[in-house]
């Protein structure tokens, strides 16, 4: 009890993007080594924000119409199989695509297993029960799938 108030108000006294390194001292005798160190990052749910630039970006969605990707179920409600509807999206550089998520499903970034030659570009992240537009400003392939059921898809920019 006394290592979880410990780290409790270590982990309170923190901003959420630093490490909070503990005493292992302080902590009982069976503290292991890993209970020293807190990464207090993932304790909040906050979107994924990108530490490097990044060739896709949010953007306020434009009136009119523009592609945008949904996600449906493939097959009985049984099996609990989904795709990203369309599964490939192909735009021009600078094109808008705007990502529909539900409460079950997101957008994540994802690379080379998304499709061959798809990138990973942390700026296609969508959480989930969102509709957020993203712009992509570079020719390439961009792989994405749903964190949860890991069903993938793609934005061909060209």
């Amino acid at each position: 009890m006394t290592r979880l108030a410990l780290v409790a108000i270590a982990v309170a006294s923190c901003s959420s993007d630093k490490q909070v390194a503990i005493d292992a001292s302080q902590l009982h005798d069976t503290a292991s080594p890993h209970d020293a160190m807190v990464d207090a990052r993932h304790i909040d749910a906050a979107p994924i924000v990108p530490d490097a630039a990044t060739d896709v970006v949010t953007i306020a969605c434009p009136s009119g119409v523009v592609p945008t990707v949904t996600v449906i179920q493939v097959g009985p409600p049984q099996n609990d199989t989904y795709a990203y509807s369309p599964m490939v999206t192909t735009i021009a550089v600078g094109g808008i695509v705007k990502f529909e998520t539900t409460g079950i499903h997101d957008v994540s970034p994802d690379g080379a297993t998304a499709c061959t030659g798809c990138i990973r570009d942390p700026g296609l992240d969508v959480r989930f029960n969102l509709t957020e537009c993203k712009q992509f400003n570079v020719a390439a392939k961009y792989g994405f799938a749903c964190s949860v059921h890991n069903f993938k898809g793609s934005v061909v920019v060209q």
